[in-house]
């Protein structure tokens, strides 16, 4: 949490931070999000 732009301490990748979203509607969906693209790659759909 909080390492944003900071080396991933498993294989110093650089850890990627996404901001929650905000609608006029829902307000905050989501809250901050880190993780390392190389460790914890998107899912893919089949």
């Amino acid at each position: 949490y909080g390492r944003g732009g900071e080396p991933c301490r498993r294989c110093g990748t650089r850890i990627e931070r996404r901001a929650p979203v905000v609608t006029q509607t829902h307000g905050v969906e989501e809250r901050v999000t880190y993780w390392c693209p190389h460790c914890q790659p998107a899912s893919r759909e089949t």
